[in-house]
């Protein structure tokens, strides 16, 4: 076994997807441990809370994209997602007002979170060195003198460990990292937890085109010193908007109908409710 010769990844979502894809390039085999299962049709996971608000990619971050996953872009835009000139088409509030208006080179990326994951989850299961295995990561194994991590061991797998030179953990915010090292006898990093009390809640919708007051298609309003509720109306794949509402200091917003909709009513601009309120199509 040469010194590069198996990496672990847990966690299949898109920092363990794009973990794996730079680790192909070093080791002989690259591992994917995913508890979801992974759907052949894109459509949001438990694993991935995140997924139904809103989703966009910036410019380096799609530059990124696509110099590990070359096509990408095109990819997803073969699946509906849209480019589009953010300046130009967005009415944006802020601390300070309304933010200028006018053609641009900022390009937004309408496009929901399931289907990027999807897109980079293709290209990265066409590579020859990297596996997916759909298991539930319960520890990690160590070994030698000083104790050094040398694999992970699984629940609902035939396999029941796995040995590897690194293992990187990139199972998210819920990672259970801490615990593990504590079972094996090894002190977890120190944590810093700094709590806005945000939350968020959202829902796709297909906006008429004569539901716009005005020639933009996104509008977005966070929250701003004084009001603690905030949203975005944002396009995204297939002729779909997400409207995001966000709310911070504890002011969380609701997921349902009327509650949504009296939430979105006291925002500091009332551009969202009076689109939102439209008929729809």
């Amino acid at each position: 076994m040469s010194s590069l010769d198996h990496a672990i990844v847990i966690g299949g979502s898109f920092a363990g997807l794009t973990a794996a894809r730079v680790l192909s390039d070093h080791f002989d085999r690259v591992t994917i441990v995913e508890r979801d299962d992974v759907p052949d049709e894109w459509a949001p996971r438990k694993g991935v809370p995140q997924s139904p608000h809103v989703h966009g990619i910036l410019k380096l971050g799609r530059e990124t994209l696509e110099s590990l996953f070359p096509g990408f872009l095109a990819e997803t835009e073969r699946q509906g997602a849209i480019l589009f000139d953010q300046i130009a088409m967005g009415a944006m509030y802020t601390p300070y007002g309304w933010s200028a208006r006018g053609r641009s080179t900022v390009r937004g990326h309408g496009v929901r979170r399931a289907l990027l994951e999807h897109v980079a989850s293709r290209f990265v299961v066409a590579l020859p060195r990297v596996e997916v295995i759909r298991a539930r990561v319960d520890g990690l194994r160590v070994e030698g003198s000083p104790r050094r991590v040398c694999g992970v061991t699984l629940a609902g797998s035939g396999v029941r460990s796995l040995v590897g030179d690194l293992v990187v953990d990139a199972s998210g915010r819920g990672s259970a990292a801490p615990r593990w090292l504590e079972d094996v006898g090894l002190s977890p990093p120190a944590e810093t937890l700094v709590n806005g009390f945000v939350g968020y809640a959202s829902r796709w919708v297909r906006v008429p085109e004569d539901a716009w007051p005005g020639d933009y298609r996104f509008i977005a309003q966070l929250p701003i010193p004084g009001h603690t509720k905030g949203g975005i109306l944002y396009p995204q794949d297939n002729g779909l908007h997400v409207m995001s509402l966000f709310g911070q200091s504890r002011d969380y917003p609701p997921g349902n109908g009327a509650a949504f909709m009296e939430f979105l009513a006291h925002c500091v601009t009332p551009l969202l409710h009076q689109v939102m309120r439209a008929p729809r199509q």
